[in-house]
C-alpha cells in the first residue's frame, strides 16, 4: 500500500500541487515526477537529481539517489522520490526544489510544495519525545548542581571562591550531611542560625 502523487512539471510554468502525506509514512509516501518542456518530456539520461525539501520548521531535508531517488524513464523524464523519515517527521507545508546536474551545471525546478498532515500517532510519540528530552535536560542540571555542592566534615568546609546561597552538606553535624548555606559571612542552616 502507498500514497503515490503524480506531479508533472513543465520548467515553463509554476507547479501547483495538491499532493497530502501523512507525517512518519515514510517509505510508503512516494512523489512521481513528469518532467516537461512545454509539451515535450525533458530527457534527464545522465542527470544527478535531488530533492530539497524546506519543512515548515525551517529545517531542510535532502533527498538523492543514495536514499530514495529513483529515474524510472530518463528519456520520457520520468523519475520519483520514495520520501524518508525525516522528510515527513514535521507536518505542515513542505517547500520542494527539485536540483539537476549532470557534473557542470546545475539546474533547479521552481519551488512547489505539498502539505504533511498531523499523525494522532506521531503527536503522542512527539509528546513523549519532549517530556523525556526536558527529563534529561532536568537531570543534567541536578546532577550538575550536585556536583558543585560540597559534602564533608566541618573542618573540611570550602573557604575560597564562595558564593552567596552556597550549599554544603556537613557531616559532623548529622552523618547524612546536614545542608547549610554561605550567606557572604558566615554558614547558616535552614532556620539561620550559624554554624
Amino acid at each position: 500500500m502507498e500514497n503515490r502523487y503524480i506531479i508533472t512539471i513543465d520548467l515553463k510554468k509554476k507547479t501547483i500541487t495538491n499532493a497530502k502525506y501523512k507525517q512518519n509514512d515514510a517509505f510508503t509516501s512516494i512523489i512521481e515526477i513528469n518532467m516537461v518542456d512545454g509539451v515535450s518530456p525533458v530527457d534527464i539520461t545522465g542527470q544527478i537529481i535531488s530533492f530539497k525539501f524546506l519543512r515548515s520548521d525551517g529545517s531542510i531535508a535532502i533527498q538523492d539517489i543514495n536514499n530514495g531517488v529513483t529515474i524510472i524513464n530518463p528519456l520520457n523524464g520520468d523519475f520519483q522520490c520514495v520520501l524518508e523519515s525525516n522528510t515527513l517527521s514535521i507536518y505542515g507545508i513542505v517547500n520542494c526544489e527539485i536540483s539537476f546536474s549532470d557534473g557542470e551545471n546545475i539546474l533547479s525546478t521552481a519551488t512547489f510544495n505539498f502539505n504533511v498532515t498531523q499523525s494522532i500517532g506521531a503527536l503522542s510519540v512527539n509528546y513523549i519525545s519532549s517530556v523525556a528530552n526536558q527529563i534529561a535536560l532536568w537531570q543534567a542540571e541536578v546532577n550538575n548542581f550536585l556536583r558543585t555542592v560540597g559534602k564533608g566534615l566541618t573542618s573540611a568546609r570550602p573557604t575560597l571562591n564562595l558564593q552567596i546561597g552556597q550549599l554544603y552538606l556537613d557531616t559532623t553535624l548529622n552523618v547524612n550531611g546536614k545542608p547549610i548555606y554561605w550567606n557572604g559571612t558566615v554558614w547558616i542552616d535552614n532556620t539561620g542560625g550559624i554554624v
